[in-house]
């Protein structure tokens, strides 16, 4: 791409600039929804020169290293400072951000998947103005989304085992459609997990605060992103959790299931980078 042309991405992407601006002219509530289309190599063209320096922490979902945002990471700018989560064996959101917190930038943009998204609005809660911005990665927090899978979980964790529900994850993905390489490097990053973490991971997210009163005040910019053939965290879910956010933006990526940091990194970071390039 020569100087001064117009990138695949801009002109793909274009129009979220231009109803981020308009939801935040007009002060609403319900996020702005936008689409976008299955993006290839040619849409990160341009990002390598992006005038945005910003300190970004990326958390991982349950029972997740932080090794699974190495290939998001890989698509962002080299004047980024990624600050990659480690989970810690702690069964309270709040406390787990309590005790992150004094290891983070003094201000930075943070984005949490799934579980990991929790752990972001705990960060937003009890920390806001050192939040620069949020992005929320197939998180929700409604009850029928969430406490009876994670209820079922725990039961399993106490009668089946750990290795057992390591397996149930496995095929889970192999069934969404993942490739059987990519979901085996998956269960093998939970074996390395553990079932202590990950147990304490399930139930911080079973008895996480309500975070409705929080983000309603909440005034940073806050970008969510749901995946078109989520059943874990159904894109519906994750809208609603968008409304709640004056002058949020909602994106849905197609093609895609829960694990969108693994399954469709650079068309995360594709939407993640031209957001940030359309608030700044």
């Amino acid at each position: 791409m020569t100087s001064g042309s117009i990138s695949s991405l801009d002109w793909r992407l274009g129009i979220l600039r231009q109803n981020y601006l308009q939801s935040r002219l007009h002060s609403i509530t319900k996020a702005a929804e936008i689409a976008i289309p299955r993006l290839d190599a040619k849409d990160m063209e341009g990002f390598d020169v992006l005038e945005l320096e910003t300190d970004l922490v990326l958390i991982p979902g349950a029972g997740s290293a932080p090794e699974v945002w190495d290939r998001f990471s890989s698509f962002l700018p080299k004047n980024i400072g990624v600050y990659r989560f480690t989970h810690l064996e702690i069964s309270d959101v709040l406390e787990v951000a309590q005790a992150s917190a004094p290891y983070l930038p003094d201000k930075f943009a943070v984005i949490g998947h799934s579980f990991g998204a929790h752990i972001a609005l705990a960060l937003c809660e009890l920390f806001p103005e050192r939040i620069e911005n949020l992005v929320v990665v197939a998180g929700a927090t409604a009850a029928e989304t969430i406490n009876d899978r994670m209820d079922t979980m725990l039961q399993r964790l106490s009668t089946e085992g750990y290795d057992a529900v390591v397996d149930g994850y496995y095929d889970f993905y192999v069934n969404a459609g993942q490739s059987r390489s990519q979901a085996e490097v998956m269960r093998q990053g939970m074996v390395d997990f553990g079932a202590a973490r990950f147990k304490a991971n399930i139930e911080a997210m079973r008895w996480r605060p309500d975070w409705s009163k929080a983000l309603r005040k909440f005034s940073a910019p806050s970008l969510f992103v749901g995946a078109q053939n989520d059943t874990t965290t159904p894109p519906a879910s994750v809208k609603q959790l968008a409304n709640l956010v004056r002058g949020s933006v909602y994106i849905e990526i197609p093609n895609c299931t829960h694990a969108i940091p693994v399954e469709q990194p650079r068309a995360l970071a594709a939407v993640t980078l031209e957001w940030w390039r359309s608030i700044g």
